[in-house]
């Protein structure tokens, strides 16, 4: 409650005063004032807390402010991976208390919502500077932290009632290692699969060598990447361009193996015409005194007859 007189005066014997008229106290002393149950919805694991602390002003408002290191749930898409941005929402709320009890607030750092009419308490140092507004890893990166407070309330009761900081968090993926060690590297590898296009046909060895290597690369690739991900049936781009990839791959083996096939063929063509221009000269010297019974062509007649030949 608000006192007209300070409760407390600095003696020098004793404690002493910061400049902003607050003592503080220590994480040892924590478990000495009433602190709120708060709880976060998104948490997955047992929160640690790395600081803890409080302050006390003279005019009786208590101050407490803790630092924890947290382990959130998260519901990610990668639908466009390596160019993908996350949304993630966290949501602090009273476990045991009611709107009733406690009031939630938003700190100063924090961007409200457009339609949020939040009115930030004041800190004894200032504003709270989030270091996760500009944290990330070699991969993510926090571009942008929002948040709003709802309040509701279940069947007018005002027990059942409820104070809510609900936080959206947004992460952006770095596309750089992605791209340059698996995207660039499967096109240049799908490249020098179709090269064997230009390789002597006769050169099996060397055709078949170029495109298996081919192959067995971009599907080590697929494989790295895709141990990256969790296993769900949404598609993603960058496992979308790795599987093209691969039928690229394929489809210069097929064309081998459809090149080969016709080479055979013509090899057994062109084997059957001697048989078939004698033995059409055979057919023409015994009918050379009948009357003739087709009206083929001799081009039509060489075909068929191959055909008797060439069974394949």
């Amino acid at each position: 409650y608000n006192h007209p007189r300070p409760l407390f005066h600095a003696d020098p014997d004793c404690i002493q005063l910061d400049e902003l008229d607050s003592i503080s106290f220590g994480a040892g002393l924590g478990n000495d004032i009433w602190k709120p149950d708060l709880e976060f919805k998104e948490s997955v694991g047992v929160d640690t807390v790395a600081r803890d602390g409080f302050w006390i002003a003279p005019s009786g408002r208590v101050w407490w402010a803790r630092k924890m290191f947290l382990t959130l749930s998260c519901r990610m898409s990668f639908a466009n991976m390596p160019y993908d941005t996350q949304h993630c929402p966290i949501t602090l709320t009273g476990y045991q208390h009611t709107g009733s009890e406690i009031e939630l607030k938003i700190p100063y750092d924090v961007k409200g919502s457009p339609h949020s009419a939040v009115t930030a308490p004041t800190y004894f140092h200032g504003p709270i500077h989030a270091a996760c507004q500009t944290a990330g890893s070699l991969e993510w990166m926090m571009t942008d932290i929002t948040g709003d407070v709802s309040s509701s309330k279940s069947g007018g009761d005002s027990a059942a009632s409820s104070s809510s900081i609900n936080y959206d968090i947004r992460l952006t993926r770095s596309p750089d290692f992605v791209m340059s060690n698996a995207v660039f590297p499967t096109i240049l590898v799908v490249f020098v699969a179709w090269t064997s296009f230009f390789i002597e046909r006769g050169a099996v060895p060397a055709r078949v060598a170029v495109v298996l290597i081919a192959y067995l690369t971009v599907s080590g690739i697929t494989s790295t990447v895709s141990a990256t991900l969790p296993r769900s049936p949404e598609p993603a781009w960058v496992i979308t361009m790795l599987w093209m990839s691969r039928i690229f791959v394929f489809l210069a083996i097929f064309e081998y193996a459809i090149a080969n096939y016709l080479k055979r063929a013509e090899s057994r063509i062109t084997k059957a015409i001697p048989a078939a221009r004698e033995a059409l000269r055979k057919r023409d010297d015994v009918e050379s005194n009948e009357t003739p019974t087709t009206h083929a062509t001799p081009d039509q007649l060489m075909i068929k007859e191959v055909s008797k030949l060439v069974t394949k």
